[in-house]
């Protein structure tokens, strides 16, 4: 074999074995601190608080997964809060907002769930007044959410066939 055969083979051998190996043994690519982008989020929002919100997350993961039966390493909690609150004319200390970043192709019944299960464990762990816990859920329509890297596309939106024009079929 003569030395240009040897010095081009060599290197597309290697190239072989790496996309053999990229088949063979897929890896997850997660965002920096290992956060799948496409993973749904919850973030909830507050005045400011002396609760150890770390805590209090850590547990409504745990909560939400157990009630859900969305697995804790599927849903990434954040929380962050407002500089001031005001209501009637006064601080306040009050309320809760949740953020709710799901999938468009969870249906109605996982979407409910989710709600539930985060609110009661928000009153069990944050001692949160239920009256004051207010979720909002984001659902984008298909090619209208960019995550992971690129806008993402689905079959069903909330668990309803999509037509090709990107609405929800009849």
């Amino acid at each position: 074999m003569s030395n240009s055969v040897k010095n081009a083979f060599i290197p597309a051998f290697l190239l072989l074995c790496t996309l053999c190996a990229a088949f063979l043994f897929p890896v997850n690519l997660y965002a920096e601190g290992g956060i799948d982008p496409a993973d749904p989020m919850v973030r909830v929002t507050s005045p400011k608080t002396d609760l150890d919100v770390e805590a209090v997350l850590a547990a409504v993961s745990k909560d939400v997964s157990k009630d859900t039966g969305i697995k804790e390493s599927f849903i990434t909690y954040y929380w962050q809060t407002f500089d001031a609150v005001v209501y009637e004319g006064k601080s306040s200390t009050k309320p809760l907002f949740v953020d709710l970043y799901v999938p468009g192709f969870f249906d109605d019944d996982k979407v409910k769930g989710m709600m539930n299960a985060i609110a009661d464990a928000l009153v069990e762990h944050a001692k949160a007044e239920r009256k004051w816990i207010f979720i909002h859920t984001h659902f984008p329509l298909p090619g209208q959410v960019y995550i992971g890297g690129g806008v993402a596309q689905w079959d069903t939106y909330r668990g309803e066939k999509v037509e090709k024009d990107g609405g929800a079929a009849e």
